[in-house]
């Protein structure tokens, strides 16, 4: 073990079968309710997962054609999409599965297994590029995050400054804090969930079929203890972490993918918040891509919006086709039930009546859920019931999720009522290629015209902020809550704010005159101290063919891993902790590199009003 990277014991705190007491009903339920779509035994026959996806994929170019006879003379470029990306994913995906099985067979799983002992400290692919998110190192990002969380949401803003207008005194109408460290806990939480041990999910889920099969009849208590004990040793790293944290952990749906994504639970009976996490994509796992690359639209209005990602909304939502569960609740609905009961738990130890706050956080495809999770929250807050509020989403790395309709009708429900204080802040990594994908059109101007069928019909949703890799100010990527006049407000040290891409709040914050070249010169200076955590860049172990891997992967795929996230994020907290100053983006420099003042961006501006 390097250093501060400890191991703690929850095994001696808590039996196996306490621990499950309470969640075992529900998590047996939705473990029984999950199809095993498990890989080929013979590596020359497809997988029912392959042979569902083909189908669907057929069926949705196949539909498509007989109802569009016309587009090949009025949507050519549709038409030509529609004919050669949909089959060369059949064969590509189809190829993919045969590879990945070859490998297994070939040892892969074990050299793999083997790289991560000596060179990663035993953790998945996707943990091995920064080990000290899971150390004593970040315990006072973690500490305060955790302080962040726990908050209530802040009063709404008195009458006098709901002003937009670039002399208003708070310049908006809308409490939305980013806050880096709840960012940065969040996106370890999405990274320790890649740490379940898949292969003993599927031994769990094998006894529930043997008792389901042989028996006919209820479970008894050894039973049940058997496939608990099972779950609780597939999740023992997460568990570890977990209480680490000074949290606990719960394990919510297999998603209609038996070891494939999964979401989960992080709460304390000690604290006031449950934070629902879902796992991204492993890079040797067949179930996870299939999900990733089933991007045909289905009509989403049942729970959600317009049109969305096939694979990501069979994941959580109910099907009208291929239903693997029958008569059995959806994923939502089964993670709805366990997170009103747990929140009914928490109340029920406490005097004080507090509404606990819910917060959503993935990595890659687990964001992708994600962000599908929130919008039906945003949508049904009520679904969370009486003891819940909904607070922010925080999502990394990823892909859109639905089609223009999709991203206008959130927008819209994010407005509703005009001062909602909660969103969700899609966190990209630079030059991250996850976050381009599907291919899709974000400028309003354009998705009002592009065919609602086009493939290339995708949109983002919720406020975008880019971190970068050279340490450059993070921007906003576009303004979902107003006229454009409004900003996005930046938490600083819990009691200050800053603004990106914002109006000034009031000459008497501006440090005088001073230019923000000037200021951020003495502040990196004066308040070096302030700036927690200034992490020098990981450095892999004397030998580690690690090193080699990550030169080599090309910047768009390494700007992917949850590491480079949380590198970007740290060598950005220069804009977060210390003094507040409030400046618009194009106060900071014009075009040749000279900074302006306050009166020079006045004037500018002052036509607007």
């Amino acid at each position: 073990m390097p250093p501060h990277f400890e191991k703690t014991n929850i095994e001696d705190e808590e039996p196996i079968y306490n621990f499950y007491s309470k969640d075992t009903k529900h998590r047996i339920e939705d473990l029984n309710a999950t199809p095993a779509h498990k890989p080929q035994v013979l590596i020359w026959m497809p997988s029912l997962t392959y042979i569902v996806y083909a189908h669907q994929v057929l069926k949705n170019v196949i539909v498509t054609l007989l109802f569009e006879l016309t587009m090949p003379i009025f949507h050519p470029i549709n038409f030509l999409l529609l004919v050669t990306v949909f089959p060369t994913l059949i064969v590509g995906i189809i190829l993919l599965e045969f590879l990945l099985n070859i490998g297994l067979k070939l040892g892969l799983e074990t050299l793999i297994q083997k790289i991560s002992d000596k060179w990663a400290y035993g953790l998945s692919i996707v943990n091995w590029w920064d080990p000290r998110i899971f150390t004593s190192e970040v315990d006072e990002i973690v500490k305060d995050g955790i302080k962040a969380l726990n908050a209530p949401l802040p009063p709404p803003l008195p009458e006098e400054h709901l002003d937009d207008s670039i002399f208003g005194v708070d310049g908006t109408i809308q409490h939305r804090s980013f806050h880096l460290d709840i960012a940065e806990l969040l996106l370890f939480m999405s990274c320790i969930i890649y740490e379940r041990n898949e292969e003993m999910v599927r031994n769990a889920h094998k006894l529930t079929e043997q008792i389901a099969r042989n028996n006919k009849r209820s479970m008894i208590s050894e039973e049940i203890n058997a496939i608990a004990n099972n779950l609780r040793e597939s999740e023992i790293r997460i568990h570890e972490q977990a209480n680490k944290w000074g949290l606990k952990f719960s394990s919510l749906s297999e998603l209609n993918s038996l070891g494939g994504p999964f979401s989960g639970m992080f709460w304390s009976e000690k604290y006031n918040f449950i934070v629902v996490v879902f796992k991204g994509t492993t890079p040797i796992n067949f179930e996870d891509f299939v999900v990733d690359l089933m991007f045909q639209r289905v009509d989403g209005r049942s729970f959600v919006f317009g049109d969305v990602h096939e694979g990501f909304y069979t994941s959580l939502f109910p099907q009208d086709s291929f239903s693997t569960r029958s008569s059995r609740s959806s994923p939502y609905i089964s993670m709805i039930r366990a997170i009103r009961a747990k929140a009914a738990d928490i109340q029920a130890c406490r005097t004080e009546k507090v509404k606990i706050n819910v917060w959503v956080t993935g990595h890659s495809l687990g964001a992708a859920l994600a962000s599908l999770f929130y919008t039906r929250l945003i949508k049904a807050p009520k679904d969370l019931g009486p003891n819940c509020i909904l607070r922010d989403g925080y999502m990394f790395g990823s892909p859109s999720v639905g089609d223009a309709e999709f991203a206008a009708e959130f927008a819209s429900y994010s407005n509703t009522p005009y001062d909602r204080q909660n969103t969700l802040w899609r966190i990209i990594d630079d030059s991250d290629i996850i976050t381009k994908l599907p291919p899709g059109w974000n400028d309003p101007s354009v998705r009002r015209v592009i065919d609602k069928n086009s493939i290339l019909n995708y949109a983002h949703i919720g406020e975008g902020i880019k971190f970068f890799q050279d340490g450059s100010r993070p921007t906003c990527t576009r303004n979902l809550f107003s006229s454009g006049k409004e900003p996005v407000i930046i938490e600083r040290d819990y009691d200050h704010f800053d603004i990106f891409g914002g109006v000034i709040d009031g000459v008497e914050k501006l440090i005088g005159k001073t230019y923000w070249s000037e200021w951020h010169k003495s502040d990196t200076e004066d308040h070096h101290d302030d700036v927690r955590h200034d992490f020098q860049e990981y450095k892999h172990m004397e030998g580690s063919p690690l090193a080699i891997v990550e030169k080599i992967l090309p910047t768009c795929f390494r700007n992917h891993l949850p590491a480079r996230y949380f590198a970007a994020m740290q060598k950005a907290r220069q804009y977060f902790d210390g003094p507040t100053i409030n400046v618009r983006e194009e106060n900071i420099k014009t075009n040749d590199n000279e900074t302006k003042s306050f009166e020079e961006f006045a004037e500018k501006h002052i036509h607007d009003y």
